[in-house]
C-alpha cells in the first residue's frame, strides 16, 4: 500500500514538473541563450527575461536588497577602512 501511495505521489509531481517546463519552454530556451553568452544571470536580469516573455508580474520587486556577506555567514562583516586611516606607526 505504502509503495503505491508514494508512486502515485511521484507520478503526479513528475507530471506536474513536465507540465511546468513544457509551459515554461521559451522562457527556459531565453534563459539557456543567455547563459550560453553570458555564464551568469542575476535574479533582475532573469525576472526581466521571464516578465519580457510571460509579460506578468511576479511580485519581485525591483528593488530588492543583495544578501550581504553578513547576511550569508550570520558573522558581521569586517568594517571598512576609511581612507587614509590605516594602522598608525608609532
Amino acid at each position: 500500500l505504502v509503495d503505491r501511495v508514494v508512486k502515485e505521489m511521484l507520478d503526479a509531481a513528475y507530471a506536474r514538473a513536465k507540465a511546468l517546463l513544457d509551459e515554461n519552454r521559451e522562457v527556459l530556451e531565453k534563459i539557456a541563450a543567455f547563459l550560453i553568452e553570458k555564464e551568469t544571470i542575476t535574479g533582475k536580469e532573469f525576472m526581466k527575461i521571464l516578465r519580457e516573455i510571460k509579460g506578468e508580474d511576479f511580485g519581485v520587486k525591483e528593488t530588492t536588497p543583495a544578501i550581504t556577506d553578513e547576511a550569508q555567514s550570520g558573522t558581521p562583516a569586517e568594517p571598512a577602512a576609511e581612507a587614509g586611516g590605516g594602522p598608525s606607526e608609532g
